[in-house]
């Protein structure tokens, strides 16, 4: 009897704690933003692992803005629910890239082309996202 209240109490605090961060978002603390000038005319497409090696020169300045990352925390926790445009073909002709920062130390990279963001396998073509983002 004993050991099933001591089961009983195990199986509820690892339930607990796997609910209570299962829903959680994730909290963005910091962005890091990589780019060209985004009118820039390249011979072929860049997509987004070739960035860095098209652009050495590129422009890089973190932001630290809490108007800012806000800005972007909304935008992906948008992005997490919205439908979204994919083709896995299609890659982004890549003239920047967010890296967004976590408080949980993990990231994620948005690619930026004026056309369309490529973010976790997902091309998205929202016009205000893509022009916000353009703008950082």
């Amino acid at each position: 009897m004993k050991n099933n209240k001591i089961r009983i109490q195990v199986f509820l605090v690892f339930f607990l704690c796997f609910f209570k961060s299962f829903g959680q978002e994730k909290k963005v603390a910091k962005l890091k933003i990589t780019k060209i000038n985004y009118s820039i005319d390249f011979i072929k497409k860049v997509d987004c692992n070739s960035f860095d090696k098209n652009f050495p020169k590129a422009k890089t300045y973190c932001i630290n803005s809490k108007d800012k990352i806000d800005s972007i925390q909304q935008i992906l926790n948008k992005i997490g629910v919205m439908k979204y445009d994919y083709n896995s073909v299609y890659e982004v002709d890549t003239r920047g890239k967010l890296v967004v920062f976590y408080s949980n130390n993990s990231s994620d990279t948005i690619c930026i082309s004026l056309a369309a963001l490529r973010f976790d396998n997902r091309i998205i073509t929202d016009r205000k996202m893509i022009d916000y983002i353009i703008k950082l």
